[in-house]
């Protein structure tokens, strides 16, 4: 098949999917060629999709809003939405004549990282396909407070002119996520066919948007994970960036609870928020837990930590998939995760994780009962690591892919 690619990721998960999925076509014969914004996210070279196809970066004509002068700022506030979605859409409707006249079969999207749900897929006419990773769950999901909340009533004596301020700054944010959602909407619907990467997220797919979906597992690179061989530390591991979505108060609060023999956390990230990593720092002195903040290590690094850690800790809300505890296993480490979102797919209890109640002494008994039983530690180790390299294959993925795209592009039966 002639395949295009849109994408518009940064660094992380949806990026290292693409990637692989990408690998995988062109070694099965595939002919790929990539398209994607000409912004900052996509010059990365962490799994950069253009060392493996030719890479077209299209022209993105959207420019930050001028702040010099209050005026400028509130100009900025008003029209900032809408100019970025006129850009994105001038970029898509580019886009989609290029892979027109490039004769390809059928269009494979990724994410947008704006929109979520991007807008090629209503401006090219052929087959498509769209891997999505999850709504822009910021519109769908309490993440701290539902954004759709009316706002707590202003103190007594709150000056007018504050007063009016944030009803017009209310007003224009709802303005704002209101259009968002909808063409959100009407982008994912635009797709021939949507796949996601696990139950729990086709499940969020037809709460948010009223569309089904087709679980496409995503896998682990084995052979780049089970490299290594270090002696075990007394330490557990957490994976990801480190800002509040990823909940690292909470593994430093479940360690907390651990009265004797405390393992040390280290948590290695790509990408930090300067803020939540000083809370962090403050909570663990105050809590009396060793904590090593690591900021994107080698490859070589990553594997040898994962592959020496007593086990991964894991608590994201709702996370959606959770790459980070799989390739875990794949260094022989089980995973500590809170039974919620996909990892209940993900991990099976008692055969490569345990999973959790969520909340923090839970998980500090879960890891506390590792450190006390080495060997219960190395046998759920060793148990990870036969079943990711079984069951969570990239081939694997890559067939559901493959025959996906086959079906669209004609070459296959429904």
């Amino acid at each position: 098949m002639r395949i295009a690619v849109w994408h518009n990721l940064p660094p992380g998960g949806a990026r290292r999917a693409l990637y692989y999925h990408v690998k995988g076509l062109v070694e099965r014969g595939h002919q790929v060629e990539s398209f994607c914004p000409k912004v900052s996210s996509c010059p990365s070279q962490l799994m950069a999709i253009r060392e493996l196809v030719s890479e077209h970066e299209m022209s993105y004509p959207f420019s930050a809003a001028n702040e010099a002068t209050y005026l400028t700022r509130v100009l900025g506030f008003l029209t900032d939405q809408k100019r970025q979605m006129g850009a994105m859409k001038a970029h898509s409707e580019e886009c989609a004549r290029e892979i027109s006249k490039g004769g390809f079969e059928v269009l494979l999207a990724a994410n947008c990282s704006i929109f979520a749900s991007p807008f090629i897929g209503r401006y090219f006419s052929g087959p498509k396909v769209l891997y999505l990773q999850d709504p822009k769950r910021l519109y769908y999901e309490a993440l701290g407070s539902l954004i759709w909340r009316a706002p707590d009533p202003f103190p007594e004596r709150t000056p007018l002119r504050r007063k009016l301020i944030a009803k017009v700054r209310g007003e224009v944010s709802m303005r704002d996520a209101r259009k968002q959602v909808d063409e959100e909407y009407e982008n994912a619907a635009a797709f021939d066919e949507i796949l996601v990467n696990s139950h729990f997220s086709r499940e969020a797919i037809l709460r948010s948007y009223g569309l089904d979906s087709r679980v496409c597992y995503l896998g682990i690179d084995s052979e780049m994970f089970g490299g290594a061989e270090s002696p075990r530390g007394h330490y557990v591991i957490g994976l990801g960036a480190m800002h509040a979505p990823k909940r690292i108060e909470f593994v430093i609060d479940a360690l907390a609870t651990i009265e004797s023999n405390r393992p040390k956390l280290v948590w290695i990230g790509q990408m930090f928020d300067t803020e939540y990593l000083s809370t962090l720092e403050e909570r663990a002195r105050a809590k009396g837990v060793e904590c090593e903040f690591k900021i994107q290590v080698s490859d070589q690094e990553l594997v040898q930590l994962l592959s020496g850690a007593l086990a991964m800790v894991y608590a994201p809300r709702l996370e959606p998939f959770g790459f980070a505890p799989l390739e875990a296993n794949a260094c022989g480490t089980p995973a500590v995760c809170v039974a919620e979102g996909g990892i209940r797919e993900s991990i099976k209890h008692g055969v490569n994780g345990l999973l959790v109640d969520p909340s923090p002494s839970a998980m500090g008994a879960a890891v506390s009962y590792l450190a006390a039983n080495p060997d219960v530690a190395r046998s759920l180790g060793q148990s990870a690591l036969e079943h990711v390299r079984t069951e969570w294959t990239w081939d694997r993925s890559v067939d559901i892919l493959e025959e996906r795209l086959r079906v669209h592009s004609g070459g296959a039966h429904r």
